[in-house]
């Protein structure tokens, strides 16, 4: 967590603080377990890019996480149905 008397700092290109490029990450990985689709990504390419790009990353992490999931779970079922 940032010192709250320390300034943010802020992203030259679209002026956001860029402690929040990691938060921004988890809502995409929430959306995408919300089932909203990759490209409904609620921050625009052109007026804040980071923003954009976190929140993309974030979504595919969250689509990789839940087939890593899915397989320990097929996994796990195989062995207890043997």
């Amino acid at each position: 967590m940032r010192d709250l008397a320390t300034p943010p700092v802020v992203c030259q290109t679209c002026g956001i603080d860029t402690g929040r490029i990691p938060e921004i990450a988890v809502e995409g990985t929430a959306a995408y377990f919300h089932g909203r689709s990759y490209d409904a990504n609620p921050y625009n390419r052109e007026a804040v890019p980071e923003c954009w790009a976190a929140w993309r990353f974030g979504w595919r992490e969250g689509s990789a996480l839940e087939r890593l999931r899915g397989d320990q779970e097929r996994r796990r079922w195989l062995r207890e149905a043997a």
